[in-house]
């Protein structure tokens, strides 16, 4: 049976972040909701996938090795193409439950500190909750609303890379702007 009403479908945009939610059964057979947030070249910058136990974020391997086709994806009969909006608001209800927060005194704080692979320094970092500026020569990491590196793109992919391999991060309080 069809609904006399179709929904009006959300097409992606030609440039820009691209959002995809996809609607499966988990592993084991709970409704799930998989979120992705698809940037240029097909790289997944953020994933989660909602179930009613929690929410579960992208494994490295979706976020380090590979691309996704955001319209293929979207012709799936389960998946359709949504807004930015949309997308961050469920990312804010869920991003509590993200492990690296954990790795933070208090990630409602802002903090600096410097990200170690070994001995071997990666990359000065910063966290600023709540959508703060973290200042000039800082670039946001992908798949992070809060974290920031010091240095350009390439620096903020190292950083970001770092994060799976359970880096040694040395932070300290970072001062608010008056």
């Amino acid at each position: 049976m069809t609904s006399p009403v179709e929904p009006t479908p959300i097409l992606l945009g030609p440039s820009g972040p691209r959002y995809v939610r996809v609607y499966l059964g988990s592993t084991r057979e709970e409704p799930a909701i998989t979120l992705y947030e698809i940037g240029r070249g097909g790289v997944v910058g953020r994933m989660v996938e909602i179930r009613a136990t929690g929410a579960r974020f992208a494994p490295e391997d979706v976020l380090m090795l590979g691309t996704v086709d955001a319209d293929a994806m979207v012709r799936h009969p389960a998946a359709e193409a949504f807004d930015r909006e949309a997308f961050c608001d469920l990312w804010k209800e869920v991003r509590a439950e993200r492990p690296f927060r954990a790795r933070l005194p208090d990630p409602e704080a802002p903090w600096e500190g410097t990200l170690s692979s070994g001995r071997t320094p990666v990359a000065a970092v910063r966290w600023i909750p709540d959508g703060g500026a973290p200042g000039p020569g800082w670039t946001r990491v992908r798949g992070f609303d809060e974290l920031f590196a010091r240095g350009d793109g390439r620096v903020a992919e190292r950083v970001y890379r770092a994060t799976f391999l359970e880096p040694t991060i040395a932070w300290h309080p970072l001062a608010r702007a008056a």
